[in-house]
């Protein structure tokens, strides 16, 4: 069997302030680990990224009909905490009334909730019109990704004598830090591709791009803008994790980027070859 050299394994993360599901968590890295398992068994290894971006959903828990009748409520879920019940006839979601309108557009006004948001549903039950508001629960399926390549890229410089810079690692969102990309290091570009590399001792500037998917930036354009300029001081033996740091109190300043900044999250020892 021919000897790889992973890269990294798996980086799962949550969106900021939700709670990633368990289930999910554990599917996402039995993926993962028969993605391994499958390359380790190809005789001619080729560079391959494997991933999926976190993904969020809100099941309110309370199964209804096209005319809005409850016929089934999930145990534990949002709905039946706040007392929802079945033979219930959902008469307004946040003050919006269900009369005239599709199942379907009440569904999709539920799933755009955001987590921590208020949900107020208003009921018929038998003669009485009943009032019932909770907290929303969104629950995220975490990011993964995998990148398995023959060798790591390498500049010219003394064995032993290197550092190594590098984006493979999922940041943690829950600090509001993001998935980036090398654009150029001390002015030379190079391969989006790739996401380690071996330095000598010494200061470089990495030019990195962001790949931020907060929901907060869902007005932005989908444009390329400019890198920004991360200068360090690379020391022998020593990874340096880059990331993009959103900037929520800037969220709105599109203009030159200003909702981010790139940054240097980690710092792990790692023996040059």
């Amino acid at each position: 069997m021919r000897a790889l050299w992973l890269l990294g394994l798996l980086a799962l993360t949550s969106l900021p302030t939700l709670a990633a599901d368990n289930d999910a968590e554990q599917l996402a890295r039995e993926r993962t680990r028969a993605a391994v398992m499958a390359a380790e068994s190809d005789g001619n290894i080729k560079h391959q990224v494997l991933e999926e971006p976190a993904r969020r959903f809100y099941d309110w828990g309370a199964v209804m009909n096209k005319d809005f009748e409850v016929v089934a409520v999930t145990p534990g879920s949002d709905a039946a905490q706040m007392g929802i019940q079945k033979g219930d006839k959902v008469l307004s979601v946040n003050g919006k009334l269900t009369n005239r309108r599709e199942l379907k557009d009440v569904l999709a006004q539920l799933n755009d909730l955001e987590n921590g948001a208020a949900l107020s549903v208003q009921v018929q039950r038998g003669k009485e019109k009943s009032s019932f508001s909770t907290e929303v629960h969104v629950k995220v399926i975490p990011a993964w990704r995998l990148e398995i390549q023959p060798k790591a890229a390498t500049a010219a410089v003394d064995p032993g004598q290197c550092g190594r810079v590098s984006v493979f690692f999922t940041p943690p969102q829950a600090r509001d830090l993001y998935p980036a990309y090398v654009n150029s290091i001390d002015g030379k570009g190079v391969l989006r591709t790739i996401d380690s590399f071996e330095l000598s001792p010494g200061r470089h500037t990495i030019a990195l791009h962001e790949l931020i998917t907060d929901y907060r930036l869902s007005h932005r354009g989908m444009g390329m803008e400019n890198a920004k300029l991360l200068t360090i001081d690379v020391e022998p033996n020593k990874v340096y994790y880059m990331a993009a740091k959103f900037l929520p109190e800037n969220r709105f300043k599109t203009y030159k980027s200003q909702f981010w900044e790139p940054v240097m999250w980690r710092v792990a020892d790692k023996a040059c070859p």
